[in-house]
């Protein structure tokens, strides 16, 4: 009975403590208020926050605590003025933000004891706002574009809504809806928007932590067919993320784009060009080094995604197309871009090459082949010829026996 006693009351002591400490900690929250938020913004230029900080006996350091959706938090010190004024000023060049990312704030203050009070937590979408978006929505998307009319954002959800189709078709995931599409009208005002992101691409971007595409827009029908070509590749990589998360940038980038440059609608014209003069001139990269990331340069950039591709469809022609699901989570367990291939393939990338390389161009004759050849040819020659001396031979001596006159 006695340890029973000393069992409730060390019981009663631990949930009197944390009454103590949650009332300790509710007490300061409620004594920080923030007051008067303004957000301003120049799109990839620079960022101002303003607020003013109410707190009794504030005194110590003061932060704010910036939280960028889907990337690393920052912590900058602030000195409010005699009226509690904090101003954050932010350079948008030297740091960038993930364009159509939400931010999220707060502020902390460390007193001079030690301990610390953290204030409500505040949010802004950190959207483009060099241009008047138009938008259209679906279940499954939502269309942000700039200069056509309505029936603009109709085309490119029903573009989308294939493509979707088209690419879980290959990779049967379902990704977090809806899927925010923004056009810009032209690629040189999307290559503009993805620099202040300290990332250059030029037709199409997919953030897929984000679950957003940016991709460059036209009304002439080449345009269409162009956003039908972007637009499955890009829901791709969404998928892709939807099964690695974290994972993504480790996977093996010929299976990434591959997949992707499989999943749209129109390859690209110069796709089988380059590949075939590639193949002819003995010029394929080693698959190995498209584990990292495909070559930059234009010539061989191209390159790089039409050979991830075809070995791609060679990969799920010869093994099925549940080896990218099953790959997918190696490489979320940390294995290598050589062992997952060769843990699912039982090939080493150089084989694996060889293996595609072999359906295109099958390998003429071996010697050995040609050598047997040459055998039969030879002993078809001599059985010729020892049966020509045989009926020679049989010739000269019938008419040896013949009688004279």
């Amino acid at each position: 009975m006695k340890r029973l006693f000393y069992y409730r009351l060390q019981i009663f002591a631990v949930f009197l403590l944390l009454f103590t400490v949650s009332f300790r900690y509710v007490s300061a929250q409620n004594s920080i208020i923030i007051s008067d938020n303004q957000v301003i913004y120049h799109f990839g230029s620079d960022l101002k926050i303003t607020s003013k900080i109410t707190l009794d006996n504030l005194t110590g350091s003061v932060f704010i605590i910036l939280q960028p959706e889907g990337q690393t938090s920052r912590q900058i010190a602030l000195t409010p003025d005699d009226q509690g004024q904090l101003i954050f000023s932010y350079d948008l060049h030297q740091d960038p933000l993930k364009p159509f990312s939400r931010i999220y704030y707060w502020y902390q203050i460390e007193s001079d004891t030690g301990s610390i009070v953290t204030s409500p937590s505040f949010w802004f979408d950190y959207v483009d706002n060099r241009y008047e978006w138009k938008t259209h929505s679906s279940k499954l998307f939502n269309v942000y574009w700039t200069e056509e009319d309505a029936t603009f954002g109709q085309q490119v959800i029903d573009i989308a809504t294939a493509g979707l189709e088209r690419a879980t078709s290959l990779f049967p995931v379902a990704p977090e809806l809806p899927i925010s599409i923004y056009i810009y009208p032209d690629i040189n005002s999307l290559q503009d928007a993805l620099t202040t992101s300290s990332q250059t691409f030029v037709a199409g971007h997919a953030s897929p932590e984000l679950g957003v595409i940016l991709i460059s827009d036209g009304a002439d029908q080449t345009s269409l067919i162009e956003l039908e070509r972007q637009i499955p590749h890009e829901l791709m990589h969404i998928l892709q993320f939807q099964v690695l998360g974290n994972a993504y940038q480790n996977a093996p980038a010929w299976l990434l784009e591959g997949m992707a440059t499989l999943a749209q609608s129109y390859p690209n014209a110069d796709n089988d060009r380059i590949l075939n003069s590639a193949i002819k001139n003995g010029a394929l990269i080693p698959l190995e080094s498209l584990c990292e990331s495909l070559p930059v340069e234009a010539e061989t950039n191209i390159l790089g995604y039409a050979q991830s591709a075809a070995v791609v469809s060679y990969t799920k022609d010869t093994f099925g197309s549940d080896i990218f699901l099953s790959m997918f989570n190696s490489v979320s367990k940390g294995l290598s871009c050589e062992q997952v291939i060769l843990t699912h393939t039982n090939l080493s990338s150089d084989q694996l090459l060889s293996a595609w390389l072999q359906t295109v161009y099958p390998a003429p004759q071996t010697s050995s082949n040609n050598k047997s050849s040459i055998l039969i040819i030879v002993g078809a020659v001599i059985m010729i010829s020892v049966s020509f001396v045989l009926i020679r031979e049989m010739i000269r001596k019938k008419k040896a026996r013949a009688p004279y006159g």
